[in-house]
């Protein structure tokens, strides 16, 4: 069960890498505008909702932070290697129980 377990994280890690490398590219120079969007409509609905200025910029400097190419990166990184990590150990353990079965 190790084994297979290990084998899906080293899976997991090579497209989290690659994901979260793609990811930073991404943000930094292909889609540059997406946080100037949503600066742009976090204005306007907070505008449109009668917010006060305080908290139009309190959502704009989150918004900043969420969409900078460092923050996708590594929630990308994270995410597919946790989500990895949890289905490969379900997978292993559905295989080797299988595999156990299939010896009787």
């Amino acid at each position: 069960m190790r084994q297979a377990w290990l084998a899906g994280i080293v899976i997991s890690l090579q497209s989290c890498i690659l994901v979260a490398v793609y990811t930073f590219i991404h943000y930094s120079y292909i889609d540059t505008e997406v946080t100037a969007h949503w600066i742009a409509e976090a204005r306007r609905l907070g505008i449109q909702d009668k917010k006060s200025e305080a908290e139009i910029n309190a959502a704009i400097d989150m918004l900043t932070e969420f969409y900078s190419p460092f923050r996708q990166a590594t929630g990308a990184l994270i995410g597919i290697l946790g989500t990895g990590a949890v289905l490969s150990f379900i997978l292993a353990t559905f295989f080797v129980k299988k595999s156990g079965d299939e010896r009787n």
